[in-house]
């Protein structure tokens, strides 16, 4: 059968060659291929993500314990064959703020946009481009969340510290060349982020650069990957400044992932007159088989950096991959995976940074969790 399918093969091919030159296509070749219905160009593609867990946590106060639920996304667009796309991805989240209790209907989940954007993908030569305007993800968070796999247990110091948003609209593009050993991200947005409207004339301009060393050896299954950024904006009605400063090295063998982040920053949470930093490591690998690992991951960061006092976060577990992801990247929209993990984790902070909860008896705050990470994508 399969030297049938080769042959057959084959005819069409040379069919085609002779239909382009001119020539007249042999009759049984034509009636081979008469009545077969071309394939569409255009793919549906389906994606979503689960983080649910359950915490049994422990203060300086009292003892809680609660049932969570960290993420919930879904979305759905189309890929064209020619590079098009555009995608909607939708999040579930809590209708109050931080700081209140009420929201639409007691507090309940609510959905909102988290991505929707359009996609262009050309090819100059040897570079190859993505090209997104609308609602985009942030360059920086996407670049180096694609080479981290811990995003189920804590995400990136990035976006838990609060130096970054997930999204923002605006536009983006990125220039990947040298068989993807050097990647450009450039990208233009409002920089207010996706829960906020823009309250000033300002814009934000985010670039960063990675080097690649997998495109680079022969040794396919590990790469380090060197990444540099900045970021120049302004937020809020006043304009306040919001500058950043990073750079990150990540590595993987296989299914083993390792690295490291720093971000400084010249403005913070809306204060242009506070400089904050902050520096973040991670771990994690199978111990046996493909399936069971092990994760360690520890975060601090300055929210005042000429003032005393800093928060931290550490995390150290193990998880079980009942349908494992494949080697490569992590893309920001989902790839399948179902893990369960069970893990500790402790939250401290100091001097000035000495309310994590509200409450001065809170600066410490212990938890053990077990949590489910779902995740998948499919193209239709």
């Amino acid at each position: 059968m399969r030297g049938r399918a080769a042959i057959l093969g084959a005819l069409l091919l040379a069919g085609l060659d002779a239909r382009a030159e001119g020539l007249a296509a042999p009759a049984d070749t034509a009636a081979a291929t008469a009545g077969t219905p071309a394939a569409s160009p255009v793919r549906p593609v389906l994606f979503g993500q689960v983080f649910a867990g359950y915490g049994a946590h422990r203060t300086a106060g009292e003892r809680t314990n609660a049932f969570d639920l960290n993420r919930a996304e879904g979305g759905f667009g189309f890929e064209h064959d020619e590079g098009y796309a555009a995608l909607l991805n939708l999040e579930a989240i809590r209708s109050a703020g931080p700081q209140s209790l009420f929201g639409v209907d007691n507090d309940s989940l609510v959905l909102r946009v988290k991505h929707a954007f359009g996609q262009a993908a050309p090819r100059t030569g040897p570079v190859f481009w993505q090209l997104r305007a609308g609602l985009v993800p942030d360059v920086w968070v996407e670049s180096v969340q694609s080479r981290y796999d811990l995003r189920g247990l804590l995400p990136l110091l990035s976006e838990a510290a609060g130096f970054f948003e997930a999204s923002d609209l605006g536009a983006s593009a990125k220039a990947t060349a040298l068989e993807g050993a050097l990647e450009a991200r450039l990208a233009l947005t409002n920089g207010e982020g996706r829960n906020q409207r823009e309250l000033n004339p300002g814009k934000n301009l985010t670039a960063a650069l990675v080097f690649d060393s997998l495109r680079l050896t022969a040794f396919r299954q590990s790469s380090v990957a060197l990444q540099v950024g900045w970021r120049d904006g302004s937020v809020g009605p006043s304009s306040q400044a919001d500058r950043r400063w990073m750079a990150a090295v990540t590595g993987r063998h296989r299914l083993w992932f390792a690295g490291g982040e720093a971000v400084w920053a010249q403005g913070y949470q809306g204060r242009g007159e506070v400089n904050a930093d902050g520096v973040s490591l991670w771990l994690n690998g199978p111990v046996w088989g493909e399936w069971l690992g092990v994760a360690l991951a520890g975060q601090r960061w300055r929210p005042d950096a000429d003032a005393e006092g800093a928060k931290q976060r550490a995390v150290a577990g193990v998880y079980a991959d009942l349908w494992t992801a494949p080697e490569g990247e992590r893309p920001v929209l989902g790839f399948p995976r179902f893990r369960i993990s069970i893990y500790y984790e402790d939250m401290r902070a100091d001097g000035a940074a000495a309310t994590l909860l509200g409450a001065p008896e809170a600066s410490t705050v212990q938890s053990l969790w077990i949590s489910l990470t779902a995740q998948a994508s499919a193209h239709l």
